[in-house]
């Protein structure tokens, strides 16, 4: 796995912690202690510093067809550490949360603030877009109305980070007011309650476990 830097800004404060990711991209994890307690750091150099003792990795002045796991990790560590700015505003997305609607802040950076909450286990991990599946939660649904609430949140996550991913592929801002030709209203307003209520208990959560 490669480690970056990441920062979030949560009670006032600037913080700094430690985030790796699986080298294909696919799944990301805030470091914690044995404890469960997220440890955080006052500035990135201390951040990067513990990055060094904790996850080292060895590393090759040129990459070969033998190089090792951990030296092509390391390389696309110090490659992507120039690009990858995981950065989490959670006082925005906590104060939005109180008042959840189409403004305030983007899709984007609530499918960020709900994934860094998952990756603690603070809140349901966000499901990702996923057209069939969406069409399977809907009859399941109407199969089983006693377990609406648990459907409920798996397409939430699925139409959240759709939002966002056809926003990335049409290169345009991400916006809650997404039309899909499929569904006659994609986001309607009762979401904004729901994704409002797992990001003000996610965010609670990561908040009491801040070092």
């Amino acid at each position: 796995m490669m480690s970056f830097v990441a920062s979030c800004r949560l009670n006032g404060r600037t913080l700094f912690f430690i985030e790796r990711i699986t080298m294909n991209f696919d799944d990301a994890e805030v470091v914690l202690e044995e404890s469960g307690e997220i440890p955080t750091f006052s500035s990135e150099a201390d951040a990067l510093a513990e990055i060094a003792r904790r996850f080292p990795l060895r590393r090759t002045a040129q990459l070969t067809e033998d190089s090792s796991e951990e030296e092509l990790a390391a390389a696309m560590e110090d490659n992507y550490a120039k690009h990858i700015k995981l950065a989490y505003d959670l006082d925005a997305v906590r104060a939005w949360a109180q008042s959840p609607g189409p403004q305030g802040i983007t899709p984007d950076k609530a499918l960020d603030a709900w994934e860094l909450c998952w990756q603690v286990g603070e809140a349901p991990r966000p499901q990702r877009f996923d057209p069939m599946g969406m069409y399977a939660i809907h009859e399941n649904m109407m199969r089983e109305p006693e377990r609406r609430e648990a459907y409920e949140i798996l397409m939430l996550g699925m139409k959240l980070s759709g939002i966002v991913l056809m926003a990335r592929e049409g290169r345009k801002p991400a916006d809650w007011k997404y039309d899909w030709p499929e569904m006659a209203e994609f986001w309607p307003e009762t979401d904004y309650g729901r994704l409002s209520e797992i990001l003000k208990q996610g965010i609670e959560g990561f908040a009491r476990r801040v070092l």
